[in-house]
């Protein structure tokens, strides 16, 4: 659970409240000119260092000059709502001065880049305490996206800002993953995966899921054994291990995907949430300069990559990502239309509104769509008719047995087709199981 750390004068997105297509447009302007800056900097040699042929090498980055320079849109306090909503603060920090914005908005999206940072630092403390304890354990794990990711993409592990721990393990040991973290003072969620992974309960949520929570402190933790429950597009455990890459975070060695596994998750997960944050975009477009140019032409083959890639060119206009997708598709304009209206609302957006048979169908259809084989798609329609937490009490923390889950289920249904026809809070049926409580 990322904090949303908040600039003076920024106010979260209210239930119903949106952003404006042109705030919108001007962010995805001063993102994309940020972004070539950071490419153009990142290949200037340090002085008295020869420059190398790949540090020459185009980029295919943005001409300069059809970008959009500061100065040219003023700041209104909406973009700041904007860079908030997006989680964009670090990515924007090193530039903000030449931005020419108020000496106040400077100070303060500082400020809130600065605890970001922070917090990553923490999340990365934590994240290699837990990959510590589990090798320790025999037991293969990997940290992906967050600190990880930005250590992997910028050689920076705060670069990206705050979130979660999330850790791969090996499918085949995640019970005993589960008991060496609660060894380190990590606690499961009470309503959010069945407890007793060996049994029917527990298996059917290992297949028909792909991670459980925990939580110490202020630090929670996804514990993952798929990278996505639409897994026929991703690679397999055994194969993301045999690939996987180790990097130096503070003299910690700090395993990790691959950059390849990396581009095809964040691809992934991107088209899972609806490409609903400009950050994930940011994390494609730098996994996908550093994909060899050989590689690329193959990558189109993934749906996901596809129209992962043509969403972030119409946020980004970076052309290095037309070499793994076509935005003119169908399915990509349909799938930039999509990015847009999730980008101008709050994330989650459709979980804040009151629920909908509408909204329910069409994120599974979404999901379904992303799937290629019969087995993704008797899983997806698995879990969001009978999602794993639904084998847990969320007041007890005991998994269910048939009759109490078929009743709870029963339930929850009736009070969701309750609140719809009432028009009722909606809150009070999203049931987040972000917010279920910690087992004592």
């Amino acid at each position: 659970m990322g904090d949303n750390l908040e600039p003076a004068g920024a106010t979260p997105l209210q239930a119903g409240a949106i952003l404006s297509s042109k705030t919108l447009a001007e962010l995805s302007m001063i993102l994309t000119w940020a972004i070539a800056r950071d490419n153009k900097l990142a290949r200037q040699p340090e002085p008295g260092v020869e420059p190398t042929a790949s540090s020459l090498e185009p980029h295919n980055e943005p001409d300069q000059g059809q970008l959009w320079q500061p100065g040219q849109i003023p700041f209104e306090p909406a973009l700041l709502q904007a860079i908030t909503r997006h989680r964009l603060e670090i990515i924007l920090e090193p530039h903000l001065q030449e931005l020419g914005w108020p000496a106040a908005v400077v100070r303060n999206l500082r400020q809130a880049a600065k605890q970001q940072r922070l917090r990553s630092l923490a999340l990365l403390a934590a994240g290699i305490d837990c990959s510590d304890r589990l090798r320790a354990e025999g037991i293969r794990c990997l940290l992906f996206k967050g600190p990880a990711l930005a250590l992997q993409t910028t050689g920076d592990s705060s670069a990206r800002g705050s979130g979660d721990v999330d850790l791969l393990v090996d499918p085949g040991a995640l019970a005993e993953a589960v008991a060496a973290l609660e060894a380190i003072g990590f606690t499961r969620l009470r309503g959010n995966f069945p407890r007793d992974l060996h049994s029917r309960w527990g298996r059917y949520g290992r297949w028909a899921g792909y991670e459980l929570s925990m939580r110490r402190g202020g630090i929670w933790l996804d514990l993952h054994w798929a990278l996505n429950n639409v897994r026929s597009p991703l690679p397999r455990f055994e194969a993301i291990w045999a690939e996987h890459q180790t990097l130096n975070a503070n003299g910690k060695s700090l395993d990790t995907l691959s950059q390849l596994h990396a581009f095809l998750h964040a691809c992934a997960h991107a088209a899972k949430d609806e490409w609903m944050t400009l950050r994930h975009l940011v994390d494609i477009e730098r996994l996908a300069r550093e994909i060899p140019a050989e590689d690329r032409p193959l990558l189109r083959q993934s749906k996901a990559v596809r129209l992962s890639c043509a969403v972030a060119y119409h946020s980004l206009a970076n052309p290095v990502l037309l070499e793994y997708t076509n935005p003119i598709n169908r399915n990509c304009r349909k799938a930039i239309a999509k990015a847009q209206w999730n980008q101008l609302r709050q994330p989650r957006a459709r979980a804040t509104l009151p629920w909908q048979p509408k909204h329910w169908l069409g994120a599974l259809g979404h999901t379904l769509l992303l799937a290629r084989s019969p087995q993704d798609w008797l899983r997806t329609v698995a879990c969001f008719t009978v999602p794993p937490a639904t084998f847990n009490d969320p007041i007890t923390g005991k998994d269910r047995n048939l009759s109490e889950m078929i009743r709870a289920r029963l339930d929850k249904m009736v009070d969701k087709l309750s609140q719809w026809r009432q028009g009722g809070s909606a809150e009070a049926v999203r049931g987040d199981s972000r917010r279920a409580i910690p087992s004592p």
